[in-house]
């Protein structure tokens, strides 16, 4: 026969991780039986979803900004549609930094997004270079979250690293292909990046980063060739590697991001 018991425990401390056990005994108190430990954390905060990003980028309305593109299902959000209709009205705020580990400022709200329950959505959100005060050929750290009406975090995104890549306005600017079927392979304690020759491209610019997003990338070097080495990056690490292609006129085009494990 199964018992099941329902205890309530009052005057908890948050944030706090507590040790239970249960143990039964006779009514003359001299046969014991011992559950086994459960190690629980008392929380008060709700559990915050992870966002998904479709897309980041520059954008060129309005004067130019940084955009994300954000993917949200509420199905995913909520438990149930009961949960969502308590839920009322979302906003969805786009943060950005200079730095990845700084201090975020609110760059753009969109209040009271009417998502349906059945059906996902992606939003299109943008920092503005207006508001913002963008620098050519910086990189910023641009985040997401969500709201309810009430002001409670519910979504969060990843940071997102996104290049602030203005376009020459200049009609003799020379704009270069993406340098592209780029490779990685490890050579002794070394990586050779090689990749295929951009139009209008008279050097390129490799970068390695620990993390996809390329957050925090340190350049490796510059060359007018298609390949380069990269030495003495350690063992057992994963580097995420970026060419970026350049015209005579300084206009940039990067190419995608690839990886290896070393």
């Amino acid at each position: 026969m199964f018992i099941v018991i329902l205890v309530t425990i009052e005057e908890l401390t948050p944030e706090t991780e507590y040790t239970f056990y249960l143990y039964a005994y006779n009514t003359e108190a001299d046969v014991k039986a011992f559950s086994d430990v459960a190690m629980v954390n008392f929380t008060t905060e709700s559990e915050i979803a992870e966002l998904k990003v479709n897309g980041s980028g520059y954008n060129g309305w309005n004067g130019g900004g940084l955009s994300l593109d954000v993917y949200l299902a509420v199905s995913e959000l909520f438990d149930n549609e009961s949960e969502w209709e308590a839920a009322g009205d979302l906003v969805l705020e786009l943060y950005c930094s200079d730095t990845e580990d700084g201090e975020y400022e609110l760059a753009y709200q969109e209040n009271y997004l009417y998502l349906s329950w059945n059906y996902s959505s992606v939003i299109n959100i943008t920092a503005f270079k207006k508001d913002m005060n963008f620098v050519d050929g910086n990189t910023y750290y641009l985040k997401a979250i969500l709201k309810n009406e009430n002001g409670d975090i519910i979504g969060e995104t990843a940071v997102q690293a996104v290049l602030f890549d203005e376009p020459n306005s200049d009609p003799d600017a020379i704009i270069p292909g993406k340098p592209g079927n780029v490779k990685v392979e490890k050579d002794g304690n070394c990586v050779t990046i090689s990749w295929d020759a951009a139009d209008d491209a008279v050097s390129y610019t490799v970068k390695v980063a620990s993390s996809s997003s390329m957050s925090y990338a340190s350049e490796v070097g510059k060359t007018s060739t298609t390949s380069m080495k990269d030495c003495d990056r350690g063992q057992n690490v994963k580097m995420y590697y970026q060419v970026i292609a350049v015209s005579s006129t300084g206009n940039k085009k990067s190419s995608s991001v690839v990886s290896i494990w070393l």
